[in-house]
């Protein structure tokens, strides 16, 4: 792995335009709705034996989720909740949302990068 400093979040696809660069260029590009991210869990080399960052994004149906005590701190949480069709929280992923302290969502993704020990 390189020593360059990864970073990345979350977000949804809204859509595409285009701008006008410096040189009156069309430049297209595309339009992203970054949500509040949620670190759930940073790797580290000594227990895992690489650096990452796992990311989470977007709500979920209280419906959705298959853990009593997840579905519970979804409701408590208060935030709307996206419906989304045939996508289920299962025990073990709720277990994971349940360790790191946050209410379960939708998107789930892990940045590796050199510096996992600066996130919170």
């Amino acid at each position: 792995m390189s020593d360059r400093q990864v970073k990345g979040i979350l977000g949804t696809k809204l859509g595409m335009t285009q701008v006008f660069d410096e040189k009156n260029r069309v430049v297209p590009v595309t339009v992203v709705k970054a949500g509040p991210n949620v670190v759930t869990q940073i790797r580290t080399k000594d227990k895992d034996g690489y650096t990452a960052v796992q990311l989470a994004y977007g709500d979920v149906d209280p419906r959705k989720v298959n853990s009593p005590s997840a579905r519970r701190e979804l409701r408590k949480s208060g935030k709307p909740a996206r419906k989304v069709r045939n996508w289920v929280v299962n025990s073990p992923l709720a277990g994971h949302f349940e360790k790191a302290g946050v209410a379960p969502k939708r998107h789930l993704a892990e940045l590796r990068t050199t510096d996992a020990e600066n996130y919170e």
